[in-house]
């Protein structure tokens, strides 16, 4: 499903592996600059799949996970019943604070209001302390969303003179066995919450009602 509503394109798009996800993220991100628009896009996985940083070291293979590098940096992330987004902006668009940070916390006041409307409390976090595990829900970075101190979604940021692509996912459920085969012990369940913990709502739910707060916030909120 596609909207277009003046200077942004809304698309809900059916679940992909990891190399086809990220190569998606990129074309929407070429086509968001070449056009001059704001591309959100909400996606899920076709399979478990580790996403690493464009800079992190790991090894190819992990337990029979597939393992597909992000154009972005950051820690790892464990791909399974997460709802995932990518938000492409050209430099138009930004906010008045051009800063990594600035974009990020205005991109993250969207979502706010999607936890805000479903009735999860969210907050955005200022400055805490990292965890030392190697995937990305082991610690909350500044700017970054949590639920009572627990981290409940994940974003990073790639960025030109030319714009800026930002992606991350939103945990609906944690599925141990698949998390501990692939962390072992920096697996830490007290660092980070899902939707599923806090929500009576099916993801396709969740997607669905995430899409259409978006599409009624419209562009103004993607730019402040």
């Amino acid at each position: 499903m596609e909207i277009i509503n003046n200077n942004l394109i809304l698309t809900k798009d059916c679940s992909d592996t990891g190399f086809c996800n990220m190569q998606k993220d990129l074309q929407m991100f070429e086509h968001a600059i070449k056009i001059n628009k704001i591309i959100f896009r909400l996606y899920t996985w076709i399979k478990p799949t580790l996403s690493i940083g464009k800079f992190e070291k790991w090894q190819k293979t992990i337990n029979g996970i597939d393992i597909v590098r992000r154009p972005t940096g950051g820690r790892s992330v464990l791909h399974t019943d997460d709802i995932s987004y990518c938000l492409a902006i050209p430099t138009k668009f930004y906010p008045q604070d051009t800063t990594i940070l600035g974009l990020t916390e205005a991109i993250h006041r969207i979502f706010l209001r999607i936890f805000f409307n479903l009735g999860i409390k969210a907050k955005i976090c200022g400055k805490q302390k990292k965890g030392k595990g190697r995937h990305c829900f082991d610690s909350i970075s500044y700017n970054e969303i949590a639920v009572n101190g627990k981290k409940i979604m994940g974003s990073a940021q790639y960025r030109t003179r030319f714009g800026s692509l930002q992606h991350g996912s939103i945990l609906y459920s944690i599925p141990e066995d698949l998390y501990i085969k692939v962390y072992g012990s920096d697996y830490n369940r007290e660092r980070f919450t899902c939707v599923k913990d806090l929500l009576n709502i099916k993801r396709e739910e969740f997607i669905d009602k995430a899409f259409n707060i978006v599409k009624e916030v419209g562009v103004e909120d993607c730019c402040i």
